[in-house]
C-alpha cells in the first residue's frame, strides 16, 4: 500500500485528474530513516507516520525538496523513487499547488 502524494489547490479540488505521486513504504522508511535527527528534517517528518493524512503547503516544498536532497546525500541513497518524488513536488510548486499525503 503506497503512500499517496497528490497535487491540488485545495483538498477538494482532487479528482481522477489530480496529479498523483505513490511512495512505497520500504522508500519512505528509507527516507526516515536518513532525515536524522528529526530536527534538521521537520518538513520531511510531517510525513513520518507513514498512515497518518498530512498535508505539504505551496511554501513548504521547496524546503521540503532541499531536505529529501540532503537526506539522500548524506546517507548515499540512490534511490530513482526519490528522485521522482523530487520532480514531483518541484513540479507541484511550479504549479503553484499544495501537496496532500495519503495512504489508502
Amino acid at each position: 500500500m503506497p503512500l499517496d502524494f497528490m497535487a491540488a489547490e485545495n483538498q477538494k479540488d482532487i479528482n481522477e485528474n489530480t496529479p498523483v505521486f505513490c511512495l512505497s513504504e520500504s522508500t519512505h522508511g528509507a527516507l526516515m530513516g536518513a532525515s536524522a535527527p528529526r530536527k534538521d528534517f521537520p518538513k520531511t517528518h510531517k510525513f513520518s507516520d507513514y498512515y497518518a493524512d498530512t498535508s505539504i503547503l505551496f511554501g513548504e516544498i521547496l524546503p521540503l525538496v532541499t531536505e529529501i536532497e540532503k537526506a539522500t546525500k548524506l546517507k548515499n541513497l540512490n534511490s530513482s523513487e526519490l528522485k521522482d518524488l523530487v520532480k514531483f513536488l518541484q513540479s507541484a510548486y511550479s504549479k503553484k499547488l499544495n501537496v496532500f499525503i495519503y495512504c489508502d
